[in-house]
């Protein structure tokens, strides 16, 4: 049960990097080699998640859509396993709305640059575009020991490699820098996590990705986090009393930026 915990956290981390990664560009950089990509568009991704002597392979499917009006939302959809997702949607002004469907709850917050540390994370080098390292993060991310250009599904993409992690992603300069493909091993457990493209297409989303669930009520990030154990089952768990504990350490950040970041 832990290590399921731990893999939703991780996540929902990528869901939010490849949310932050979709912010409206200058014209003067939409047109550059290697700038993020203009036009509206739409992809969906699935990742497959596997530990050494698991019955099971968990898989989660996740999509990721940009319209022409600066909005972004990132939705991951676990198939199999834990089954939540979450939804992001960041508007011109800045407001960015989580939310967890599964428990008709939401959290809404005015995105401050600079204030916030997971506005930083895996963001793009301005000066290297994707082809770059991975600039800002807690602590920093280091940088690509390699990086090399492949095209995957039609996408021209760089394919950078960091040895250290043994990590290598694929992003697509047309599509913001998207992640398309990645092959992750960690070496302390054995277990592999692989991203593919599903597919891609360039145009107006439907705007129906960008409403809220009508039915959704604003809470905390605590009120979300409580609200999942119960809906898992988890605070029957006798085992889930110390995972909740690091895990409300992990939130403690996100509570305390939300109550002073309210729209």
């Amino acid at each position: 049960m832990k290590g399921k915990i731990v893999l939703f956290i991780a996540a929902i981390l990528v869901a939010s990097a490849a949310f932050f990664l979709v912010l409206p560009q200058p014209e003067s950089r939409r047109r550059m080699r290697g700038a993020q990509g203009a036009e509206p568009f739409f992809v969906e991704t699935v990742e497959t998640l596997s530990n050494p002597g698991a019955e099971t392979v968990e898989s989660q499917r996740a999509s990721l859509a940009r319209n022409a009006a600066g909005a972004s939302r990132a939705e991951l959809r676990q198939l199999v396993g834990l089954r939540m997702h979450e939804v992001k949607i960041k508007t011109p002004d800045r407001i960015s709305i989580v939310e967890y469907p599964a428990v008709k709850l939401k959290r809404t917050v005015r995105m401050t640059p600079g204030d916030y540390a997971t506005e930083r994370t895996a963001k793009p080098d301005p000066a290297k575009s994707c082809a770059g390292s991975i600039a800002g993060g807690d602590p920093p991310a280091l940088a690509p020991s390699s990086i090399a250009e492949e095209v995957i599904g039609g996408l021209q993409t760089y394919k950078l490699a960091f040895n250290r992690t043994g990590l290598t992603s694929w992003r697509a300069p047309a599509l913001a820098c998207v992640e398309v493909r990645r092959r992750q091993f960690y070496a302390d457990n054995q277990s592999t996590s692989n991203l593919d493209l599903v597919s891609y297409r360039f145009g107006e989303p439907p705007p129906t990705l960008f409403q809220p669930n009508p039915e959704s009520t604003e809470a905390t990030p605590f009120e979300m986090l409580n609200a999942w154990v119960a809906f898992k089952g988890l605070d029957k768990d006798p085992a889930w009393s110390h995972q909740l504990a690091m895990t409300q350490k992990f939130f403690q950040r996100s509570e305390d930026y939300y109550h002073a970041h309210r729209p």
